[in-house]
């Protein structure tokens, strides 16, 4: 299928999602509703004397039936080029939201100057980032000042007010961040990546100096961890150097350019297979499918016409799933895709191992591919037609598993459903019923990725 750019998502002034046991997601969706609700409900008790003049949707995770939580950058000056103030504003079905406020915030959130507001005839809660009520210890690592002293710890040099970056957030669930300063072993910078209580963050530091131990002289690059603090849920990571893989595949300039960054992508991931990690998660095609069932059961009953496309193609994939032979497990890294990967000069670093388990190394493999036709259908990129198979040769070069290519193709067609859910999820207010949307568009892909096989 041709490259297709995918317009910008807005909020729709008719939504084509209907849920009941969200009712107030129409309002949450609607700027100018939900404009007038936070001045109307929440300002005075959570920033008084200021007014919201303007709101955008920075972004947004919603799981149908269940809860919705948005980021939005709120601006109280007149000026369009006033500075934005993000606000998290959170709704569930039960009353979740309102344990956690008791517990997070007690009585500091309640009156005027609050830290948050809990509305329980709305089931909403409003927080000012940084605070997030699943990660308790992101406004400490936001601090300037004490990010110097957990800095100090780890011996970064030029920290005493150190520059703070953003560089990813999933709302209630990670924020990575990345502070200024020079490491002992001449980082520029350090990655800080706060979770959510419960994590095991000393077993991805293990697995950090597993793969690392084993990456030398391989050509593969893995993060060096730092330290841990836990009592931030934070794990110190040393800055890697260099661009994107997802940029420098979008920015190709020529189909020879791209080619080569797809098979630098495949020689990495064959490298990888080969380490070896002690794990007890196991990662099989078969699993792949029965977790992108669980994830798409609630979706019928709030778009049946998308609910239906997906279950109708898992349906199809069940008795491919059910036909592949078992296969000796290897080393996964779980979440293998372009924005994972960091290139610089000749030589690629692998970040983000937090999902580092093992299983079938064909799971890495469709999810690559499939990952490369979203950004086909998402940038609408000549370059990049056709380039999943271009990886996927590349990586059948590396390895002498001749049943890997089946496996591959049909954990490619799971992985595409399973995008096209996560893209639902990420901007339902986008969604339209004229099948043009992006989720609309990765089904497609899955359905005729399954006439191939």
């Amino acid at each position: 299928m041709p490259g297709r750019a995918i317009a910008p998502a807005i909020c729709n002034e008719t939504m084509a999602v209907q849920d009941f046991a969200l009712p107030f997601l129409e309002m949450a969706w609607s700027l100018p509703d939900m404009q007038e609700f936070l001045n109307r409900q929440v300002m005075r008790a959570l920033c008084p004397g200021k007014t919201v003049r303007g709101l955008a949707i920075n972004r947004m995770t919603y799981s149908p039936g269940g809860k919705c939580a948005i980021m939005y950058d709120a601006r109280f000056g007149e000026s369009p080029e006033s500075p934005r103030q993000p606000l998290l504003v959170s709704f569930d079905k039960g009353d979740r939201l309102q344990k956690a406020y008791e517990l997070r915030y007690g009585d500091s959130g309640v009156g005027t100057g609050g830290r948050a507001v809990y509305l329980p005839e709305y089931r909403c809660l409003v927080e000012l980032f940084p605070d997030d009520w699943n990660l308790p210890s992101l406004a400490m690592t936001m601090d300037p000042k004490q990010a110097a002293e957990f800095l100090a710890r780890v011996g970064v040099e030029g920290a005493e007010a150190p520059l703070i970056e953003v560089l990813s957030y999933r709302i209630h669930r990670r924020c990575v961040l990345r502070y200024g300063g020079e490491t002992p072993d001449g980082a520029a910078g350090v990655v800080g990546k706060v979770y959510a209580p419960g994590v095991q963050i000393e077993e991805i530091a293990r697995k950090l100096e597993a793969l690392r131990a084993q990456a030398k002289g391989k050509g593969v690059i893995v993060q060096t961890p730092l330290g841990v603090a836990q009592e931030l849920n934070m794990l110190m990571l040393g800055w890697v150097p260099g661009a994107a893989m997802s940029i420098m595949l979008e920015k190709a300039r020529s189909r020879s350019e791209a080619e080569e960054t797809a098979r630098l992508a495949a020689q990495v991931l064959a490298t990888l297979h080969t380490f070896r990690l002690d794990g007890t998660e196991v990662r099989v095609v078969e699993s792949e499918l029965a977790h992108v069932r669980q994830r798409s059961r609630r979706l019928p009953v709030v778009v049946p016409r998308l609910g239906r496309q997906a279950g109708a193609i898992l349906n199809q994939i069940e008795p491919l799933v059910g036909a592949l032979s078992p296969v000796a497990p290897a080393l996964l890294h779980g979440d293998y895709k372009p924005g994972q990967l960091v290139v610089n000069g000749g030589q690629v670093a692998v970040i983000d191992v937090d999902r580092v388990c093992v299983g079938d190394p064909a799971v890495d493999v469709g999810n690559f591919m499939a990952a490369l036709q979203e950004m086909t259908l998402r940038t609408g990129s000549g370059q990049l037609q056709g380039m999943e198979e271009h990886f996927l040769t590349e990586y059948m070069a590396h390895t002498g598993d001749q049943g890997l290519e089946l496996r591959a193709r049909v954990a490619q067609c799971i992985a595409l459903v399973r995008l096209a859910l996560s893209r639902f999820r990420a901007a339902p207010y986008a969604y339209t019923e004229d099948c043009c949307s992006l989720p609309d568009l990765l089904l497609e892909e899955a359905a005729a990725c399954l006439t191939e096989l």
